[in-house]
C-alpha cells in the first residue's frame, strides 16, 4: 500500500474563521487510545453484591427509622417554639418529608404482608393438589384499593375521600372537554 506524504507546510484557510483544510492523502488515525479510568462500583446497585433482601434491609437499618421518629418529635417542639415564619415553613417541610417516608414504608410493608399471606395460602392449596395461581398486578392493585377503602370506612373518612375524588375527576373531565365554538 502506498502512502503519500503531504508537504510539511500548513494549508491555507479562506479566512480565519473557516476550518483548517487537511489533505486527504494523509492517513487518519484508525485506533483511538482510551485511558483506562478506574470504574467506581456502588454495591447498593450492583448485582455482584447479591439479591436485595427487603426484610434484612429493614432489620439492619431499623435505627434510622427510630432516629427519624426522635427527630420528628424534636421538630414538632421546635416548630411550636419558633417565631420566624420562614423557619416554621422549613421545619414543616422537613416534617412532611419524614412523615411521607414513613407512610411509604408502611404501605410497602402492608403490600409485602399481603403478598406473603397470599403465597402462604397458595402454597397450602398447591400441596392439596390445586393448580398454582399467580397474582397479576391488576389484582394486587384491586386488593390495595379494597384495603384503603376499608380503612377509610373504619375511620369514617370514606365519604369525604369519595367527594374529593369526584371533584378531582370532574375537574379533569371538564379540562379535557372540547370548548364550545362560537358561530360567526
Amino acid at each position: 500500500m502506498r502512502v503519500y506524504q503531504a508537504s510539511e507546510k500548513k494549508p491555507k484557510r479562506a479566512n480565519k474563521k473557516a476550518p483548517q483544510e487537511i489533505s486527504a492523502k494523509k492517513r487518519t488515525h484508525t485506533k483511538k487510545e482510551y485511558t483506562q479510568n478506574r470504574q467506581v462500583r456502588d454495591p447498593r446497585f450492583d448485582g455482584l453484591s447479591g439479591k436485595f433482601n427487603y426484610d434484612l434491609y429493614r432489620k439492619s437499618y431499623k435505627f434510622i427509622e427510630e432516629k427519624q421518629e426522635e427527630e420528628l418529635k424534636e421538630m414538632k417542639e421546635q416548630m411550636y417554639q419558633e417565631e420566624n415564619d420562614q423557619e416554621k415553613r422549613a421545619i414543616q417541610a422537613d416534617m412532611t418529608r419524614i412523615m411521607q417516608q414513613k407512610l411509604s414504608r408502611d404501605r410497602r410493608d402492608r403490600q409485602l404482608e399481603r403478598k406473603r399471606e397470599f403465597m402462604k395460602k397458595e402454597k397450602e392449596a398447591v400441596s392439596k393438589g390445586k393448580k398454582p395461581f399467580f397474582l397479576k398486578k391488576r389484582e394486587i392493585r384491586e386488593a390495595e384499593l379494597k384495603d384503603r377503602f376499608e380503612s377509610l370506612r373504619k375511620r369514617g373518612k370514606l365519604n369525604k375521600y369519595m367527594e374529593k375524588k369526584r371533584k378531582r375527576n370532574a375537574k379533569r373531565d371538564e379540562a379535557n372537554m372540547p370548548s364550545i365554538r362560537e358561530r360567526d
